[in-house]
């Protein structure tokens, strides 16, 4: 069985609907209500970028001093604080992910946090997280070397594909982002740009011919 690397936003449904500009301004606020001046805000964000630690859930980890409880806290309150009401139930595709579930391994791979995809599963699919039929990989699970390290980042598809124990060749990667897409083309991993064009529902079902 191949497996099948399947993103969250922009793929489960339309980055529209919740887009990144909403996520970053959830952080700032989340970070304003815990007493971080805008001062200190900026300096933590031009300090992660001169460290080369991509992706908003590293910045948000250096706001949390590395800390991974205060981290975790963060993490639920922003996305409490979160508007999801414009994701909307799809039974269809759950229904698609599931007949596919028979022919490929399936799990999805977010360079966001578990309590977003606990937010989006129950908004799409009526299910919680845990209930949720197939691996479900937060950012966190990219942790290493006091990092996370997301699938934009040099290796961030090779070591992630290493902990599941699988070969490059043996995933198919859905991602909607371009430069993700250029990371599998540079590590020889088969891959579904999701477009307009290409959706998830598309692919799934022409994985099931």
């Amino acid at each position: 069985m191949k497996t099948l690397i399947i993103d969250c936003d922009g793929v489960l449904y339309p980055e529209s609907l919740l887009p990144i500009s909403k996520m970053a301004l959830a952080i700032k606020n989340q970070a304003n209500s815990i007493g971080i001046k805008d001062e200190e805000y900026k300096l933590i964000s031009k300090e992660t970028k001169k460290r080369g630690e991509e992706g908003l859930f590293n910045f948000v980890l250096n706001l949390c001093h590395k800390n991974m409880n205060s981290y975790n806290n963060f993490c639920k309150d922003m996305c409490n604080s979160l508007d999801y009401s414009k994701i909307k139930r799809d039974d269809e595709l759950y229904e698609l992910l599931v007949k596919t579930g028979k022919k490929y391994e399936i799990c999805i791979l977010t360079n966001n946090c578990k309590d977003h995809l606990d937010k989006v599963y129950s908004r799409l699919f009526g299910k919680t997280l845990e209930e949720f039929p197939f691996p479900s990989y937060d950012i966190s699970f990219t942790f290493k070397n006091e990092i996370f390290h997301p699938k934009q980042s040099i290796d961030g598809f090779n070591n992630f594909i290493k902990k599941i124990n699988k070969k490059n060749s043996e995933c198919i990667v859905c991602d909607d982002s371009q430069r993700n897409i250029q990371r599998c083309i540079e590590n020889n991993i088969p891959y579904e740009f999701i477009t307009y064009n290409n959706t998830l529902k598309m692919v799934l079902n022409k994985l099931n011919k």
